[in-house]
């Protein structure tokens, strides 16, 4: 049974979505090192040929999974951050998106416990340079809040870091194999809105 379902990443026509859907599911199912050409083109449908079409060798085929993934979810993130809605509806928007996409394609290419694929320097520059711009877009969001009095007065830098490093938590095992996961949501939120220290007339989250 296939449990990293690739619905709405690659479901294109296109043979080369066909291939990128069936990597996704090979290196999810096996991980990295024991995922050979012929089990993605079985998985993808295609001859082993083909896909030496699209991509170089096996480990181009994960380097541009992995760019494609990344590029799609931020996108979607970033959807929310630009639409309507206060600052603090939009953030709050962008966190239950994030938790929804990793809870609907579980697969994560670093806290698997597995051999997680290649990563050459460019493609560390190139994740790098993604998260400083998704970072930077949080920290306009953020400033946006404080201009107009929904947040407190903070380093809107330090504040952008943090509610990043938040939505890098949702990555752990521990929380998306969680079967509480819609509560452990609603909790993250909570810190995310609240913090830590309790204020005057709190009520305890259940």
């Amino acid at each position: 049974m296939d449990h990293h379902p690739t619905s709405g990443l690659w479901s294109g026509p296109s043979k080369r979505d066909a291939i990128l859907a069936g990597a996704y599911r090979a290196f999810a199912r096996y991980g990295y090192a024991n995922t050979k050409i012929e089990t993605i083109a079985e998985l993808a449908g295609v001859g082993k040929g083909t896909i030496y079409l699209y991509f170089e060798n096996k480990e181009d085929v994960f380097r541009q999974m992995v760019k494609e993934l990344i590029e799609r979810h931020l996108d979607a993130l970033r959807g929310r951050l630009s639409g309507d809605g206060s600052p603090g509806a939009r953030l709050l928007a962008v966190f239950e998106l994030h938790m929804a996409i990793l809870k609907r394609h579980p697969y994560s290419f670093s806290l698997h416990g597995r051999d997680v694929g290649p990563a050459d320097e460019d493609l560390r520059n190139w994740l790098r340079e993604q998260k400083r711009r998704f970072i930077r877009d949080l920290e306009r969001t953020i400033e946006e809040g404080i201009r107009t009095g929904e947040f407190r007065r903070v380093n809107a830098r330090s504040a952008a870091l943090w509610v990043f490093a938040l939505l890098g938590i949702a990555f752990l095992e521990e929380v998306l194999q969680d079967v509480g996961w819609e509560d452990r949501l609603k909790t993250f939120i909570d810190l995310m809105r609240n913090g830590l220290w309790s204020q005057p007339n709190d009520t305890a989250l259940v």
